[in-house]
């Protein structure tokens, strides 16, 4: 079924019984025509990149097409792309896949073709990470804002930085993303954070 089990390549061989049989991460909830926004039963799967990296490449199924999502409304449930579509009701959607439908396994593809492209950010170091009730951000100032993301990219806190100590006491335990803008420069700084 593996290409080299012993050595840990886990690709599938071209004859596996596993390859065009996995299944969709979602489904569509309804018929789009020329649209860019793809209503979904679940959101949760795909990243939109925090508006940090390039958004996922996602494929729907019977499409030969991929797609770059934008935007993630996880209220709403749908995803916004970056090109006009037409698609139907239950339709599976997926991250990028070779072939008719997603294929049973760790490896789909290329995992280095869909990484996500960092556009001028910088990481930047915040302490202390896990966090409690703040983070401490070394290098703001009164020219920057904040966004906070959950780790599926839904922005649940923004504002103005008026120290460098974050107030996060009031988050649930979890992960976390921060993007940190310099609203002069338009340089962004990020980093991942653990709420405890």
């Amino acid at each position: 079924m593996f290409i080299d089990e012993i050595n840990a390549d886990f690709h599938l061989k071209e004859v596996s019984p596993a390859i065009d049989k996995g299944v969709f991460l979602s489904k569509t909830l309804q018929t789009g025509n020329n649209t860019n926004l793809i209503y979904l039963n679940e959101t949760g799967f795909f990243s939109d990149g925090f508006q940090i990296f390039s958004g996922e490449k996602i494929k729907i199924e019977d499409d030969l097409n991929n797609y770059t999502i934008l935007n993630i409304n996880s209220d709403n449930n749908f995803l916004e792309i970056d090109s006009m579509i037409n698609y139907t009701q239950n339709q599976g959607v997926s991250i990028n896949y070779e072939g008719t439908r997603p294929d049973i396994g760790a490896f789909e593809y290329d995992p280095l073709a869909n990484t996500p492209q960092i556009e001028n950010t910088q990481e930047i170091k915040i302490y202390p990470n896990p966090a409690k009730e703040y983070l401490h951000i070394p290098q703001s100032n009164k020219f920057f804002d904040y966004e906070l993301f959950t780790i599926h990219g839904k922005i649940i806190s923004k504002g103005k930085i008026k120290s460098q100590f974050l107030n996060v006491t009031n988050l649930e335990k979890g992960v976390y993303l921060i993007k940190i803008n310099n609203i002069h420069t338009g340089q962004a700084y990020f980093s991942v954070f653990i709420k405890n």
